[in-house]
């Protein structure tokens, strides 16, 4: 039986001082539900407010009639606005995704029923049944005209084709509906696991510096959770929403009692260089954006990032990488993380070269002995070996680096 009232989105704030509402859509966007003049409070429309509601960047804004204070507004956060099925008419093909949660899913040659649709999930390039089947595991279709014959709500049904009619015309093709797979969202325990271990694990029970791994799902108000949507114009993949990352923001903020440095890690940005961790050493305060999917809304980029930073010219599935990396070798410059501050000056990339080799126990090791200078004691003589050799290595391995470091 089809709901008459759908749940659409939700009241995620109060927006100025006159009165509106941020409305955070569940829908295709936020231009789609500020058609509605009316929405109703509950699934079974006993009470409705009338808006009038503009987009702004990837929410609706409304003002509700009969509400002209933040005070009057602030009553209505957090509840579900639902609209009257009867307030639209849909083009012929279109479906409401809460009609076709619950469809059996059959074989359009045979009659085999795959299972029940749980979810549709947008991919950008086209959607994806998920099916349920009897014994609770979970299966993917495209939505593709290829694929899905026929949808029927009023039955209550889904008509697929079969693989074995589509490997007739393509027998090479995959299943189509195919297992699918198990995705640990293990990002958040990953940063946390890396960074709460050894050095930077050790600094920060000292106190000496903190790391703190925040989820934006949190900050996400639709009933997925989800913090990706399609792209505007088309195209592969999903972008990262900009309310929940902006709201992740502002609650930062908050806790800390001030504005931090916002670091987005992306491969458009400046390659990370040791000079600029040094500067960076010295800012109280940075939060740092992991990028995912296909990247960010760029107004959330315009409107809230400082700096964006690349830790090479080649992309990953993931932002928690580079900024593991990133978080690492910034603690690392912090005083009092490391035991002994010449830990690091002596490091390549330090002061504009690369490391001088080194050695350790055995002396001598499969007849390969342990430069002479190194056992003599002679502290002055050691120094001179192991800039001598710097300037070697750098030579060797980056001689672009050492044309820099003879223009100092």
């Amino acid at each position: 039986m089809k709901k008459q009232f759908l749940d659409s989105g939700k009241i995620v704030g109060t927006h100025g001082i006159k009165g509106e509402v941020r409305i955070d859509p569940w829908c295709d966007s936020p231009e789609f539900l500020c058609a509605f003049k009316k929405l109703w409070l509950d699934e079974n429309g006993t009470e409705f407010i009338e808006v009038k509601s503009r987009p702004h960047k990837n929410i609706a804004l409304a003002k509700i009639k009969g509400v002209d204070t933040i005070e009057a507004a602030e009553k209505y956060r957090g509840k579900v606005v639902y609209i009257n099925r009867d307030d639209i008419n849909l083009a012929e093909g279109v479906h409401f995704v809460q009609d076709l949660i619950g469809l059996e899913v059959k074989d359009a040659d045979n009659g085999r029923v795959y299972g029940k649709i749980s979810d549709v999930l947008r991919t950008g390039a086209n959607d994806v049944y998920e099916i349920k089947d009897a014994d609770g595991k979970t299966y993917l279709a495209p939505v593709i005209d290829d694929v899905v014959k026929e949808i029927n709500v009023n039955d209550g049904y889904v008509l697929i084709v079969s693989h074995k009619t589509m490997a007739m015309k393509n027998p090479t093709m995959e299943p189509i509906i195919r297992e699918k797979p198990t995705i640990y969202r293990v990002s958040q325990r990953l940063c946390a696991q890396t960074l709460n271990g050894s050095i930077i694990g050790r600094a920060q029970k000292s106190g000496v510096l903190e790391i703190v791994c925040h989820q934006l799902r949190d900050y996400a108000f639709d009933k997925h959770k989800r913090v990706d949507d399609t792209p505007y114009g088309g195209g592969m993949g999903m972008l990262m929403k900009a309310e929940p990352i902006a709201l992740c923001f502002e609650d930062i903020c908050k806790q800390i009692g001030k504005r931090p440095h916002f670091v987005y890690m992306s491969p458009q940005g400046k390659t990370l260089k040791q000079q600029r961790l040094r500067e960076l050493a010295d800012v109280e305060n940075i939060c740092i954006l992991c990028g995912h999917y296909e990247g960010v809304d760029q107004r959330l980029l315009d409107e809230f990032i400082d700096e964006e930073i690349s830790i090479g010219d080649y992309v990953l599935t993931g932002g928690e990488i580079p900024a593991m990396v990133f978080a690492d070798a910034l603690s690392r410059m912090v005083p009092g993380v490391l035991s002994n501050n010449e830990c690091f000056t002596e490091e390549s990339h330090f002061n504009g070269l690369l490391e001088y080799p080194q050695y350790t126990k055995p002396s001598v090791w499969r007849g390969k002995e342990v430069p002479e200078v190194l056992m003599s004691g002679h502290h002055a003589n050691i120094e001179k070996w192991r800039k001598e050799k710097s300037i070697e290595v750098t030579a060797l391995k980056r001689p672009e680096m050492l044309e820099e470091y003879n223009k100092k």
